[in-house]
């Protein structure tokens, strides 16, 4: 079983001297949706061993320095800069041992976070840069740690700053850099598989057969559809899926099986695992208001489960 469905639907708080932290977000959309975010003030040597993580991560160095390892490659970072750790990927870093560093950072996902990370200029190939914007980034983390509840409203305060963040950076990169922000123009293929997927979601659909409806491949539409949307075709049925159902269940009184079948799940636990995966919360807790807030002392006294 995936270990996601054996969680309680808890967000963590975390406070104190060297570290503040906000984590275990619920999901909010599925283009981007924040999953954890924080400060640290690091000491010596303070290593962070790789772990494969499920989201994006941004760290922003507001002072001192550090390295990165990934694979056989090493870069040496510090103030002013920020580093790139994408999901699937294991990475490590430590801290400087006379100049440790401290820093803010981000973790995100959803449909449009590989391609709003590459806007930015920041993929596993190339996964560190210069920014002017640290500061600014930084003040912007302190404002959503102190947004903490999870009513709508700091739902949505939350996810406007890091929209505002990921604005700032991609402006950066587009005047620093000579390179195009925007992807290639998708084939029209491509948006024709969206338009149909947006219109038959509800439906049993296989990629095989939108492909052949498209006059290509199953692997070319697959490839074509990942470069140019950021996601595969099969992470995009399930983003529409997902959020169509969180709909559902916040604006009516659907019982839970009839919204499964609505969005095409004729097995209703089957639905009902997927959704648990996807918001970290069951469909009836979702409904019911899911996720708590455990506030915490010490770094570590929350269990973060949406690396």
């Amino acid at each position: 079983m995936n270990e996601i469905l054996d969680t309680k639907a808890f967000s963590g708080y975390t406070h104190s001297d060297s570290f503040r932290c906000l984590e275990n977000l619920p999901r909010m959309s599925s283009d981007l949706f924040l999953s954890y975010c924080g400060w640290e003030r690091t000491t010596p040597l303070q290593l962070f061993s790789p772990v494969e993580r499920r989201n994006h991560v941004i760290h922003f160095v507001l002072s001192g320095k550090g390295k990165m390892v990934f694979g056989n490659k090493t870069w040496e970072i510090a103030k002013g800069q920020i580093f790139y750790i994408a999901p699937g990927e294991k990475i490590g870093y430590v801290s400087d041992r006379d100049d440790p560093w401290s820093y803010v950072w981000i973790g995100y996902n959803g449909v449009q976070a590989e391609e709003y990370s590459r806007m930015a200029g920041l993929t596993l190939e190339s996964p560190v840069r210069s920014s002017a914007a640290t500061k600014e980034i930084s003040d912007l983390v302190e404002e959503i740690l102190k947004a903490q509840a999870l009513t709508a409203a700091d739902n949505l305060y939350r996810m406007s700053i890091v929209l505002k963040i990921m604005s700032i950076l991609i402006r950066e990169h587009e005047q620093t850099t000579d390179a195009p922000s925007r992807s290639p123009e998708e084939p029209d293929f491509v948006r024709m598989a969206m338009q149909y997927i947006s219109k038959n979601f509800e439906k049993n659909l296989r990629i095989h057969d939108i492909a052949s409806e498209l006059g290509v491949s199953r692997s070319y539409l697959s490839s074509c559809f990942k470069k140019s949307v950021g996601c595969s075709p099969q992470a995009f049925i399930l983003n529409l899926r997902m959020e169509r159902a969180g709909s559902l269940l916040r604006t009516t009184t659907l019982p839970v099986n009839v919204i499964s079948g609505a969005v095409g799940y004729q097995d209703q636990l089957a639905f009902s695992k997927i959704f648990k995966q996807f918001y970290g919360v069951s469909p009836r807790d979702f409904r019911k208001g899911g996720f708590e807030v455990v506030r915490c002392t010490q770094k570590g006294d929350f269990e973060n489960t949406m690396l």
